[in-house]
């Protein structure tokens, strides 16, 4: 049966994976009959155990037509011919050892969406194609000892958003106790008694994972699926070993996105994001490095107990041999590559395969914390600042055409310290900041779209939209903190008023300071609104800015 087979399985030689803390692999599925049958050819090369060339058709500006060559090098790289098994047992069994060695073991399945991420994790059948999930859970079953359990938890993070799987797609909230442990505060843990059980829960939690249609493929994954596989101590339940799958959301480029609607941009962007950060961690991670940047993003701040002490790392990277498919791989590729580029102690490493032609590489534009950003129709757009100590929400800087608004003409918010005390002049420290002025446009790169200004390489019109979404992004992020700072000030002052009217019928009480401090209550009530719908503004000038850009990518598409 499959179990017996596992067991025998599990007598082979352990994987690379045993002498290092990092493994990043490749996975190159075979072409389908749908790219057959379009006369669709291979474009991917397996070169042994550890190199694979990429052979991209390209076509000169004289329509002549050439072969660019990418080459690459992984700790392994597995063929169209490579089952499950062999995968498994070559890269993913060794983080086996790492759960019953009171250790943190991760794996994670990168690539676009049809590149074969879910054949791997979820298999097919119960012989050499039986998935990732199942095969760990038959090894970790066998090896559990008399005293552990394992328990099962399963969710997503869509959009920078938590949601249990297996629990209705419970909103959840990432906390951070005093010891810097990150806890997922209402996540659902189930206790499974078999790898049957297991499979049964991915299952029903893959059907209520978020998906949507990019102009690259009709249904894409548009979350991040992390499921826990933890062996725990009885009767404590105190935590031995754990064992995290993390199926990442399809890899569409941004440019994959334009032709969709602004909420599957939006998920680009975070997913996006959420993939560089994961990258710089996995980095840090293979280089030793004292700090890991887990606060990038949601996806890394979860998952920081995966980058800190006992903890081995695989990642999966699939790819697509069609030729149709030509740049997601390339895209994959590089990834994958730039994980690995930084070996402790060695260089970073270059493409080995010679190249007829070499690509022109997109502009780099500056994205320091004083990058402008210019609408298409010449007006200014609003990009996040730092914010020093003692400012509540972030502030914002604004790009003017002609001169800079004057920090006296901010608004402010009143302090009033008590009921009795009058008004001070200084603003809370909770309250948001007001307007600063940023650079002149000569200091700043432009985005101006205009008739009169031409872009020459559309991959550089596609990075300055992908940047655009992400000012979108954190100006959201601004809002909803300023809209929250905004309600508790609103109850607060609701409180002072209550305290007003209440010191007004006591017997004695001055009808004069009642009327001065309720003015100002009213006052401050006006100069928060004002604030907030000066941001929310600011907001929607920025969607709608984005909007336009997106229509522009496409044309210039």
């Amino acid at each position: 049966n499959g179990v017996a087979a596992a067991a025998a399985g599990s007598a082979r030689a352990p994987g690379r994976l045993s002498s290092s803390r990092i493994c990043v692999v490749v996975r190159k599925r075979p072409l389908n009959r749908a790219e057959e049958g379009r006369g669709e050819g291979d474009i991917c090369v397996v070169e042994g155990e550890r190199q694979l060339a990429l052979l991209a058709p390209k076509e000169k500006v004289d329509l002549t037509k050439y072969t660019e060559r990418h080459g690459f090098c992984f700790d392994e790289v597995f063929g169209e011919h490579a089952t499950n098994r062999t995968l498994y047992e070559r890269a993913a069994r060794p983080l086996v050892d790492t759960v019953f060695d009171k250790g943190s073991a991760t794996c994670f399945a990168y690539g676009q969406t049809g590149s074969g991420k879910t054949f791997t994790m979820m298999g097919r059948g119960d012989g050499e194609n039986r998935g990732i999930y199942l095969q760990a859970a038959i090894d970790i079953f066998q090896r559990l000892e008399r005293g552990q359990r394992v328990d099962v938890s399963f969710f997503e993070i869509y959009a920078g958003k938590l949601f249990d799987l297996l629990d209705g797609k419970k909103k959840l909230c990432a906390r951070e106790d005093g010891k810097g442990n990150v806890n997922v505060v209402g996540l659902k843990e189930f206790h499974v008694r078999d790898a049957r059980e297991l499979m049964t829960l991915i299952e029903a939690g893959n059907s209520e994972r978020a998906a949507g249609e990019t102009g690259a493929n009709k249904e894409s994954s548009r979350s991040h699926a992390i499921l826990q596989i933890s062996v725990k101590v009885l009767p404590s339940l105190k935590l031995f070993g754990k064992f995290t799958f993390i199926d990442l959301a399809g890899s569409e480029r941004g440019a994959d996105t334009t032709n969709s609607d602004r909420q599957t941009r939006m998920e680009g962007a975070e997913i996006n994001k959420s993939l560089l950060a994961l990258k710089e961690c996995i980095r840090s991670l293979d280089q030793g490095h004292r700090h890991v940047p887990f606060r990038g993003s949601k996806l890394t701040e979860v998952l920081r107990d995966s980058f800190v002490g006992n903890c081995r790392t695989v990642m999966i990277a699939n790819i697509s041999p069609a030729s149709s498919s030509c740049e997601h791989t390339l895209n994959t590729l590089r990834y994958a590559d730039r994980v690995k580029e930084l070996k402790k102690g060695q260089e970073p490493k270059q493409d080995f395969g010679d190249m007829s032609e070499l690509a022109p590489r997109p502009q780099q534009l500056p994205t320091g914390p004083h990058h402008v950003h210019r609408s298409c129709n010449g007006h200014p757009l609003f990009c996040p600042v730092p914010h020093g100590p003692g400012m509540g929400a972030p502030s914002m800087m604004m790009a003017s055409a002609g001169s800079a608004h004057s920090p006296e003409s901010a608004l402010t918010l009143l302090d009033l310290d008590s009921p009795r005390s009058g008004g001070s002049g200084a603003a809370p420290r909770d309250a948001p900041a007001p307007l600063r002025p940023c650079p002149t446009p000569e200091t700043s790169v432009g985005l101006d779209l205009g008739d009169d200004v031409f872009l020459e390489d559309c991959a550089s019109m596609e990075a300055q939209h992908q940047q655009l979404l992400d000012c979108v992004l954190a100006e959201e992020e601004q809002v909803k903190a300023a809209h929250r700072t905004r309600i508790d000030a609103v109850m607060e002052l609701l409180r002072l008023e209550m305290a007003e009217l209440n010191a007004l019928e006591c017997p004695g009480s001055n009808i004069v300071a009642y009327v001065d401090r309720t003015l100002a209550l009213f006052a401050q009530q006006r100069a928060n609104m004002a604030q907030i719908q000066e941001r929310l503004e600011h907001l929607k000038k920025l969607v709608m800015e984005e909007e336009s850009m997106s229509h522009h990518v496409c044309e210039a598409r």
